[in-house]
């Protein structure tokens, strides 16, 4: 029996016992007792109390209803309107619950924190009418939420990188907002990752509503060349090669935060920060190493996994400069062009650095203008820790169009909160799921090359 269906049930007979106490009361041929009286007031006050409960198990259950009725709309249309890699559309305002507006960041704001105190405290109407326009039902145990769409990460991305090498890194990047465009939560979220490792930094990332196997084709015409004909001669054939690869959609968490209710209750404004930031961490350590260095065995591909060989140093802790120069050579000048940048280890910055020319000028150079970044033999590079170390063996080093390395993440995350695992030390469980894959799309022609400790 459902609790709605057991508090109705509950309402009438306590109804049908003060009926028959009034009943009573105004019978003259039956006495009226101090325990009657007593027992009426109990009865009231019962009624009382499950009126009050049932008024509130209604309106859960109408919000319920009417958050799962937008939801299934929403998603309705957004499988009509769904955009490979970015997606303008905007669900439409659901008629009757006075949703004229956009939705707003203060709106996932609020219910997110409506979400959270929904079994703590009553739920305001400001979180109420947050929840409704957004199409969530605060009374869930888990709460989705969608990250910003391909061209507002990318557009935050470039922002952050450039900011980031003028050591003037702010909390609000992206000329037009477009980093602002989630709400704190996925705010946050979005900085944590980027702040940690590198591959962010630099791959071109993929958005797509749906985890289904994404295929990226690729064309390789290197080969190939025109020709010189006679007159009325019929003309040859020579035909491309295509190929391509696909990018899947491996699951991870963040494994569990386990937050207390005092830090979560005293700091109600600042909950997406918080959890965003934890969980937006975690999330960016092992997906940076799994783009960096994954097997592709139910993991992404890594970058270095699938770069090509373009140099092999003669020492096996060492880098020479003509080391460098071979690897930037190595590199197709097709692709050896704006867009071109190192990746590597902080450590094998710290070999880099003290590198000269015939001249005894040092490779390294600073940014010393506004905007300018470091660069290494001209070329910009990314600091990723996650890179192997200039040791006997290991691929120290990265060269080429980085972005060529594809990041596909579903925009869909999922928040679950966990209430009652952790209660006997009052603290509150919350853990997030996403899904993503990376892989290096190569044509043919090895965008990316590597250099090769000895």
């Amino acid at each position: 029996m459902s609790k709605l269906l057991e508090l109705r049930e509950k309402r009438d007979k306590l109804a049908e016992e003060i009926k028959r106490f009034a009943e009573k009361a105004n019978d003259e041929k039956q006495e009226w007792s101090n325990e009657d009286q007593s027992n009426y007031e109990r009865c009231n006050a019962d009624y009382d109390a499950n009126a009050t409960a049932l008024e509130a198990e209604e309106k859960r259950a109408a919000v319920g209803a009417r958050a799962t009725e937008i939801h299934d709309r929403h998603e309705a249309d957004r499988r009509e309107k769904r955009k490979i890699g970015r997606d303008d559309f905007r669900p439409a305002p659901a008629a009757g619950l006075g949703e004229s507006r956009e939705v707003t960041e203060k709106d996932r704001g609020l219910a997110l924190r409506g979400w959270y105190f929904s079994d703590k405290r009553t739920i305001t109407d400001e979180e109420m009418d947050a929840c409704q326009r957004m199409g969530v039902n605060p009374y869930a145990s888990e709460f989705g939420f969608n990250l910003c769409t391909s061209e507002q990460v990318n557009e935050a991305r470039a922002a952050f990188v450039g900011k980031v090498n003028t050591r003037a890194l702010s909390t609000h990047i992206g000329a037009s907002g477009g980093f602002t465009y989630g709400d704190a939560f996925v705010n946050s979220l979005e900085m944590a990752m980027l702040h940690f490792g590198g591959m962010r930094q630099v791959a071109d990332i993929i958005r797509t509503d749906s985890g289904n196997t994404l295929a990226y084709p690729t064309a390789n015409d290197t080969s190939n060349t025109g020709e010189i004909i006679a007159e009325s001669t019929e003309v040859s054939t020579a035909d491309p090669s295509f190929g391509g690869v696909n990018l899947y959609a491996h699951k991870y968490s963040s494994k569990m935060v386990k937050v207390p209710v005092e830090l979560l209750e005293d700091s109600a404004f600042n909950i997406p920060v918080i959890l965003g930031g934890m969980l937006g961490e975690r999330l960016g350590r092992i997906t940076n190493t799994h783009f960096t260095t994954g097997d592709g065995a139910a993991k992404p591909r890594g970058i270095t996994t699938m770069s090509t060989l373009g140099k092999t140093t003669a020492g096996a802790t060492a880098i020479t400069m003509d080391e460098v120069i071979d690897l930037i050579h190595s590199v197709d000048i097709a692709y050896r062009t704006a867009g071109c940048s190192f990746m590597f280890k902080d450590t094998t910055l710290q070999l880099l650095r003290k590198l000269k020319d015939g001249q005894g000028q040092y490779l390294w150079s600073a940014g010393t203008q506004a905007g300018e970044v470091d660069r290494i033999w001209g070329f910009p590079y990314t600091i990723n820790n996650d890179m192997p170390a200039a040791t006997s063996g290991l691929k120290s080093m990265l060269f080429g169009q980085l972005n060529k390395y594809k990041i596909r993440e579903v925009r869909a995350i999922r928040l679950r909160r966990l209430v009652e695992r952790y209660a006997e030390v009052d603290q509150e469980g919350f853990v997030a799921f996403a899904r993503y894959d990376g892989v290096l799309v190569d044509a043919g022609v090895a965008p990316v090359k590597h250099m090769l400790q000895a």
